[in-house]
């Protein structure tokens, strides 16, 4: 029988039905695929969130990219990304532009071509200069276009609008300043050199070379200028002389071995010096001078002898206003002093402990203040930043810009923890830090700062102006209850522990003194709480301490000198507390295992390998990959060598140490790398010595800041 055409046509119709007919992908699937239709998707795992600070050039970006069938490329702002486990992770370097927010962008295309344009960004902000740095430096002052300018960096501060600005230049390590009004010119102090130079900072001549060490300017040198003569003068404060230099020649002369009328000895004088209309002012520890241009014979303007009112100690920084017959001077405590040029007499203009909650104080001003017309302008070394100190009230208005995140300035940062309860960091900050060295009349205690890691927001939750029971001395190391949030800090002029409320900033001895029984605490440092049996562990003299949350007794566990430990300070206990680590001074990290009362040495100079270890403290324990933080201070015998401050990674399991973090400490500077650390997320947290707190990357040994 013939089969008919039509007929032919439906069995063929039925065949392509049962068994496929061929065909094509628009993905470049095979015969027989079906189609890719999904698109590849990315996360970024540093930086993990929008508007962090960076003040490098280059930035690593790391993420990992997922698909179903499989990943081919990623990019990040057009650099193809690399990886060794098929983009699972992937990571890729990328340029920064100074000054600028740049938007980082992640593209990632498929095997089948599928691609996602934007299937992750964050943006990254970079410092001007990429200069991240916030301590003190030298002051000048431009009066005729109200312009101020620090140093080390070089900003310019408008007095008017209240912006700070970056200035490009060549000048580092700048250690004395002033603006000649006369020429237009800067007159800068940098390598013992005195330099002239002019407004833009683009044209510099070579006053005076360097002299030899009984000439040299100093470390700290105060300039100013007699106008009647064009004559410049600097003084180096220690040893207390002044150098006369000839503006043309360049030629030192030093004027030295000051006396008053009696024949008796000045004695030294401390920073603070300024010429106005031919007469000549300086400071001592506890005066206020004039100094006669001619025989260089002294007389007491105020001090012990003459004038009444406020006592002056500790004085450094002076600014005269001639026309109100007003001498302003500061002193180590963050006061501003007025001082009547007639009677002698003083009183308090502004006090550090006035400052509220920005924390606009400053320990000592070490460059000078400047007297602006209506105000008195200081650069803190305290806390890195410049305000203005009005004649009329004393109050204080900042000047230069916060960074990231608004509330309280940042000063010495002393301990640094993760508040699991709150999700946010704890920061013991020591806002009054000459006040133990001294015989200051005023006792403060130190500041406890919370910081949102997100927004970097900060916020005073116990100090001098926050929470009441007041403990007459100061703080070190931080402890956090994660159950509550309740908060134990060591007080260790009183040689006790002290609870501090978490919502009122109220402070009450957790043990110590009266409260509790045991033996007394004999140089108690480190702390840390055991939830699994409710207690504190503390370091006290060369024993590891129980101490009963309940009760504050005290009761010794362990003694460090069957390890040969004789320094321990500082504590890191686990998420489960059942073990704690402890850092040794002389280079050790111990382990011991709460539950079997087991410990050991596990990494030292002979145990491990990797970095060498110098001098421990800080110390936070990691749960996800096995590591151990470590601040580290690195120092010689030499008074040439730098300083620095290395934070270590230690493998718990091998002690071996890695370097992740190096800083070099600047002179007279404050400087620590406190880790702290999110369990939860596994996120590492670092105070940095610009005054600002960092999330730090372990992978790629970044950091990124959050707070400043």
């Amino acid at each position: 029988m013939k089969t008919s055409i039509k007929n032919y046509l439906l069995i063929t119709f039925l065949l392509c039905l049962m068994v496929g007919c061929g065909g094509g992908s628009s993905s470049g699937n095979s015969v027989g695929e079906e189609t890719d239709s999904e698109y590849p998707s990315a996360s970024i795992a540093f930086p993990a969130s929008d508007g962090l600070w960076s003040d490098k050039e280059q930035l690593v970006v790391r993420g990992s990219a997922n698909d179903n069938v499989g990943v081919a490329k990623v990019s990040v702002n057009g650099v193809d990304a690399t990886s060794d486990d098929d983009f699972a992770t992937w990571q890729a370097e990328i340029t920064l532009e100074e000054g600028t927010t740049t938007s980082i962008n992640i593209e990632v295309t498929d095997v089948n071509g599928n691609t996602s344009p934007a299937a992750a960004s964050v943006s990254v902000n970079s410092y001007d200069g990429f200069n991240s740095y916030r301590f003190c430096g030298p002051l000048a002052f431009d009066s005729d276009r109200n312009l101020a300018y620090t140093f080390n960096p070089t900003r310019v501060l408008n007095l008017e609008s209240m912006r700070e600005d970056y200035i490009s230049s060549e000048f580092s390590d700048v250690v004395g300043a002033e603006f000649d009004q006369a020429t237009g010119n800067f007159l800068i102090i940098q390598n013992d050199q005195l330099i002239s130079v002019d407004r833009e900072f683009n044209s510099l001549n070579i006053i005076s070379e360097s002299g030899d060490d009984s000439l040299s300017f100093g470390s700290r040198p105060q300039i100013s200028i007699d106008v009647s003569s064009g004559d410049i003068y600097v003084q180096n404060y220690f040893p207390s002389y002044l150098i006369k230099v000839d503006p043309t020649t360049g030629e030192r002369e030093k004027i030295s071995s000051f006396n008053y009328e009696d024949g008796s000895s000045v004695g030294y004088f401390n920073q603070g010096f300024e010429i106005v209309d031919g007469r000549f002012f300086v400071v001592s520890e506890d005066g206020l001078l004039e100094l006669n241009p001619v025989t260089w014979q002294a007389t007491e303007l105020s001090g012990t002898s003459v004038g009444s009112g406020e006592s002056l100690q500790s004085l450094t920084g002076l600014t005269i206003d001639l026309e109100a017959n007003l001498a302003y001077a500061t002193d180590f405590h963050g006061k501003v002093l007025e001082i009547d040029l007639v009677s002698g007499n003083r009183k308090l203009l502004s006090s550090v402990f006035d400052t509220g909650s920005d924390n606009l104080d400053f320990d000592y001003a070490r460059n000078g203040i400047i007297d602006t017309g209506k105000s008195i302008l200081v650069n803190s070394c305290s806390t890195g930043h410049t305000f203005l100190v009005s004649k009329e009230d004393g109050s204080r208005i900042l000047v230069s810009e916060k960074i990231r995140g608004e509330g309280p300035l940042l000063s010495t940062n002393t301990d640094l923890v993760y508040d699991e309860y709150n999700e946010r960091l704890l920061l013991l900050n020591d806002n009054y830090a000459e006040s133990r060295y001294s015989n200051f009349e005023y006792k403060k205690i130190d500041q406890i700062i919370a910081i949102d890691p997100q927004s970097g927001n900060r916020e005073i939750i116990s100090g001098p102006n926050k929470g009441e029971g007041l403990i007459e001395g100061y703080f070190h190391d931080l402890a956090v209850d994660k159950r509550n949030g309740d908060i134990y800090v060591i007080e260790p002029d009183s040689q006790s522990i002290v609870k501090v409320d978490p919502i009122t900033g109220n402070r009450s001895i957790a043990s110590g003194g009266d409260i509790g029984s045991g033996d007394a605490f004999n140089g108690v440092s480190g702390i840390a709480i055991d939830t699994l049996k409710d207690r504190i562990l503390t370091v006290s003299g060369n024993y590891l301490t129980s101490v009963d949350l309940q009760s504050g007794n005290r009761t010794p566990i362990i003694s460090f000198s069957t390890l040969d430990i004789w320094y321990p300070n500082h504590l890191s206990i686990n998420e489960s507390s059942t073990k704690i680590y402890i850092s040794d001074t002389l280079g050790s990290v111990v382990e011991y295992d709460l539950e079997n009362e087991v410990y050991g040495i596990i990494s030292s100079n002979e145990i491990g390998t990797g970095e060498s270890i110098h001098e421990l403290s800080y110390i936070a324990y990691s749960s996800e990959d096995n590591l151990i933080f470590v601040e580290d201070y690195n120092h010689t015998e030499s008074d040439d060598e730098p300083i620095n401050m290395e934070l270590l990674a230690i493998d718990r399991e091998t002690g071996n140490r890695t370097l992740l973090l190096n800083a070099v400490q600047q002179e007279w500077e404050d400087m620590l790398l406190t880790p702290a650390v999110d369990q939860a997320n596994n996120i590492l947290y670092i105070s940095m010595p610009n005054r600002g707190v960092a999330v730090f990357d372990v992978e790629t040994k970044q950091y990124l800041m959050i707070s400043q």
